[in-house]
């Protein structure tokens, strides 16, 4: 099938375009390695429902031939023990073939949660990653394929939100789903090379 021609990635502007991703009706056949790249919310226990910031775990799956697929997407408003809860329940959803990774603050609190998680989630194949580089860099990483046509999105629930926030970033009052995804592609497209990984045994 042809496909549309399609206009440059915008300098200035929103980061991603909502045709520049396909969107599929089945997960298809051949993948090659799978990663659910979460982002979580750091702000306090005693914060409510309503100031919560969103954590969201993207898993996206690689594909033969340089393909792309977001196969799913958990978001939500939970504290920390909930996000413990979120993330261990996902990864048993999962299964031990997907591998997870989480972005690290900065500090001794981010190696620290990081450290916490790892024992949550013992068992699975996680590791914390230290963000590099500015957020518009690390997501025109993971634009660049959508732009080729190299992404492709399954059909489910969580598409409108998750069309809305991409397609607004940086201008969206929330983010998180844009650098979930975007991590999950710089860890499948990089981190097979060792970039960027803290390995936390022994810390």
């Amino acid at each position: 099938m042809k496909r549309p021609v399609r206009t440059p990635m915008p300098s200035g502007g929103a980061v991603f375009k909502r045709d520049w991703f396909i969107v599929v009706d089945a997960a298809p056949a051949g993948i090659v390695r799978s990663v659910r790249f979460w982002d979580c919310a750091g702000s306090a226990r005693s914060a409510t429902a309503q100031d919560l910031d969103y954590t969201v775990g993207t898993r996206l799956d690689e594909r033969p031939r340089g393909r792309f697929l977001v196969s799913d997407v958990v978001r939500g408003q939970w504290n920390p023990g909930e996000v413990d809860r979120i993330i261990l329940n996902t990864a048993m959803r999962d299964g031990c073939g997907v591998s997870i990774r989480e972005e690290m603050e900065p500090g001794f609190a981010g190696k620290a949660v990081c450290v916490a998680r790892a024992k949550t989630v013992a068992g699975y194949d996680y590791k914390g990653i230290p963000a590099s580089g500015d957020k518009v860099t690390r997501w025109r990483r993971f634009a660049a394929q959508a732009e080729a046509g190299n992404v492709d999105v399954l059909r489910a629930p969580w598409n409108r939100e998750w069309f809305d926030e991409s397609a607004s970033a940086p201008f969206s009052a929330h983010d998180d789903q844009a650098d979930s995804a975007a991590g999950a592609f710089t860890e499948l497209a990089l981190g097979k090379h060792g970039g960027g990984a803290v390995r936390l045994a022994g810390w």
